[in-house]
């Protein structure tokens, strides 16, 4: 995992030259991505610990809701009553193909 962070660091950073800028801009990255590392140790955490399988994904799922709205901010809070309601319509149509299968 550690290894996948550090690439992905090097090729966002644009694999410029070592120099003060550039290194300056890597641990920025580092520091912005540590959040997104931390999401297997929360589903882990969450579903061997403290909660049943089902809460842990609750908290894997509120874990990455916060961090795209309050990290990332990929999605504004004007959206996400539409989001919401687009992820509830595809769940349901999943789960009624489930519950039809034999």
């Amino acid at each position: 995992m550690g290894l996948i962070a550090a690439w992905g660091v090097r090729e966002w950073s644009g694999a410029a030259p070592r120099s003060g800028g550039a290194s300056a801009r890597r641990r920025a990255l580092l520091r912005r991505q540590v959040v997104e590392v931390l999401l297997p140790v929360v589903a882990l955490g969450a579903t061997g610990g403290f909660a049943t399988p089902g809460g842990g994904f609750a908290y894997t799922a509120l874990y990455a809701l916060l961090v795209e709205l309050v990290v990332h901010r990929a999605l504004p809070w004007r959206k996400l009553p539409k989001v919401l309601v687009e992820c509830m319509v595809l769940l349901g149509g999943v789960l009624l193909i489930l519950g039809v299968a034999k």
